[in-house]
């Protein structure tokens, strides 16, 4: 089974419109020319259009470093109209990530990276990482009882594997993290679900998943063979209108979360 990320991401839309619309703005932040980061923030922008939220882009030239980076997020971070700030990454490398990530101010972190935040969820906050709120998103709509699931986790990346493997011990039976490098025949094929990050296509392959899995594929292009793993019997998320669509309506919910416009104790 293909599982339709776009109708799960549509719905978490729609309950967002219930909500009072925010009054200040999203900014993203995109140093150089990667034309898949520049995809990922006109997606953004696309969804925040369709929330009537006003969302913009301070772009920087690719040889701007770690300086000029942090000034554009400090720029973003006391401008009082602005509510959310994104930071797309991956950065250039010549860019020091951490000090980026240190200049967004916790209120306006959508993406749940700075150490306030991300230590908050570490701890069972309601604010989370985008990926694992499209985790928590899928399980839910699967009706899958983490109790009785044994977990692995594919990459050890902050946008992906780290948030999964921490939304995973706090609920399932197991949890592995594994990394490119291991055995994963061998160890993939006793998941119950598996959740992959790695920007290597194809790297989960058919044979490393048993029948009746679920795999969540947030690797970009993809890092499951989706459609062959459906074939099996396997329930999958295909690229395009998996993973993706998800993690942008959550990134939202977040923004409306830390705008307080998200009922307490509401999912």
């Amino acid at each position: 089974m293909l599982i339709n990320g776009k109708k799960i991401a549509q719905e978490l839309c729609t309950m967002l419109r219930t909500l009072p619309t925010p009054e200040r703005s999203v900014a993203a932040v995109l140093v150089g020319e990667d034309p898949s980061s520049k995809t990922f923030v006109r997606q953004k922008k696309l969804v925040a259009d369709s929330l009537g939220i006003h969302f913009f882009m301070h772009e920087l030239p690719p040889e701007s470093g770690t300086d000029e980076s942090v000034a554009a997020v400090r720029e973003l971070a006391v401008d009082e109209k602005v509510g959310g700030i994104i930071v797309q990454l991956p950065l250039p490398q010549h860019v020091d990530r951490s000090a980026v990530l240190a200049a967004i101010p916790p209120e306006k972190d959508v993406d749940c990276l700075t150490p306030r935040n991300f230590l908050a969820f570490e701890r069972g906050g309601a604010l989370m990482p985008p990926a694992a709120g499209a985790l928590e998103a899928i399980v839910e709509v699967l009706d899958i009882h983490l109790s009785s699931v044994r977990a692995a986790v594919v990459g050890r990346g902050l946008l992906v594997g780290m948030p999964a493997v921490i939304f995973l011990k706090r609920r399932a039976k197991s949890v592995e993290l594994l990394g490119r490098a291991d055995d994963l025949k061998k160890r993939l094929l006793t998941a119950d679900l598996i959740v992959s990050g790695t920007g290597e296509m194809n790297l989960i392959r058919v044979d490393y998943v048993r029948a009746g899995a679920v795999v969540v594929d947030f690797g970009y292009p993809h890092d499951a063979d989706f459609e062959a793993i459906d074939k099996k019997g396997g329930s999958v998320t295909p690229t395009p209108g998996g993973t993706g669509p998800i993690v942008v309506a959550k990134l939202f919910e977040n923004f409306y979360r830390l705008q307080g416009l998200f009922p307490p104790g509401k999912k």
